[in-house]
């Protein structure tokens, strides 16, 4: 069944269905902008908006997240679907393993995604957002790898896989 639209038959409705139209597309606009995830790297030369929700991160502590990151790799998990990237030619990618490469901007080198090969998922980096994430850390694997000088706090999952 197809819907039908009315057609304003005067200018002074013409001017009440336009005002209606166009505020639902604001209105349309804004729920969309709230579901958007916005970040960059470092220097901006690469942006990133995921759209929807973001899912709880983790928190991998392995020997290459670790030196990757500097620290611990925190990110989240969104299909590949969901990203959409603005200077895509600034990622440079790392083949770090047979089943996942890593992103980073060939400018400032910030680490920017973790990307399993063959899969429609990719993980990124929990620094890279600029807006409210509404999310947190759910997880902490590879623990047993985790560097000497810091604790993971008490209430979170961790894993040694």
């Amino acid at each position: 069944m197809r819907a039908s639209v009315t057609r304003p038959k005067s200018s002074r409705q013409f001017q009440s269905f336009k005002r209606k139209d166009f505020s639902l597309r604001i209105v349309t606009e804004l729920i969309r902008e709230e579901n958007m995830h916005k970040g960059s790297c470092l220097c901006g030369a690469v942006k990133i908006t995921v759209a929807g929700e973001l899912p709880e991160a983790d928190a991998c502590h392995c020997t290459q997240c670790r030196k990757q990151s500097g620290h611990y790799w925190a990110s989240t998990d969104v299909p590949t679907s969901s990203v959409s990237v603005t200077g895509e030619d600034h990622v440079r990618w790392y083949q770090s393993s047979d089943k996942v490469r890593r992103g980073f901007c060939d400018t400032c080198g910030a680490s920017l995604f973790w990307d399993p090969i063959h899969h429609d998922k990719i993980a990124i980096a929990m620094g890279v957002f600029d807006t409210p994430t509404d999310t947190k850390i759910w997880s902490h694997i590879f623990v047993a790898d985790k560097g000497d000088y810091y604790t993971i706090e008490e209430g979170v999952l961790q894993r040694d896989t």
